[in-house]
Order: C-alpha cells, then structure tokens, then sequence
C-alpha cells in the first residue's frame, strides 16, 4: 500500500490524478484501470475538497492506494464535516443539473464502496477491479 497526503485545494486533483497514474504504471496496472482508477480518484479528491473541512484554509486529504493482482482499493480520507453528512451513493440526480453525478459515475466503475465515519474524518473507499491481473513493477 502507498499512500499520500494532498493540500485541500481545487489545483490538488490534477496532482493525485497524475500520482495515481504513475504508482499505478509502476506496479505494472493495465492503462484500462489506470484510467479508470483516474476518474475515480479525481471524483472522491473533489469531493474531499468541496465537501469537507479539507477545503477550508489549511486543511488536506489522505489518498491510498492499495494494488492487487485482481483490484486496486482507494481509499480517500478527509477531514470531515461540521455535520453528521455521508457521500450520499445512488442519489438521484437531474441529469441536466451541473452537479451531484460523479458519485454515480464512481459506483459504476467499482465492484464495492465503503463509507466510513469516525474522529472527525470520512474514509471513502473503492474497490476497482483490474482489466488485466496487476503484474511486475515494484512492490
């Protein structure tokens, strides 16, 4: 597993895209689920950020990435909210609205999802299975 913490600011999701990528390449991920775990990364980093304290001055987010020879696991971990609010999966949105679709687009990419919420943080985690089993690269 390897992970990485990230400033709360909206110029942040180009870097974690641009990080997960590049573990993802190293540990020998097919370029299908390297894409895919982009999206899904830049959805749950955007989320942190719009979503939770870590988008207030100073604040950051955790990303980890755990590889597996049949899945990558990412887990995104925020600094809560002044509120009791969870990701809210298989909400339904107007499909004409700007916002409130990149959790849906999330769920439709992952075999699993898990939400968890304690000590002022949420951990989102996603399980994405590969396209091709994950093979060579560092470990």
């Amino acid at each position: 597993m390897t992970g990485r913490r990230f400033a709360g600011v909206p110029g942040s999701v180009a870097l974690v895209r641009a990080w997960t990528r590049n573990e993802l390449h190293q540990r020998g991920t097919d370029l299908g689920t390297v894409e895919e775990a982009a999206l899904v990364v830049s959805e749950l980093a955007t989320n942190a950020i719009r979503h939770s304290r870590s988008g207030h001055p100073g604040g950051s987010f955790l990303v980890e990435l755990d590889v597996r020879p049949s899945m990558v696991r990412i887990s995104v971990v925020d600094q809560g909210t002044e509120g009791k609010s969870v990701p809210m999966w298989g909400k339904k949105t107007d499909p004409l609205t700007e916002h409130g679709h990149g959790l849906n687009l999330v769920a439709s990419l992952v075999e699993r999802w898990t939400t968890i919420t304690n000590d002022g943080h949420c951990t989102v985690t996603t399980d994405l299975p590969t396209l091709v089993p994950t093979g060579g690269g560092r470990r």
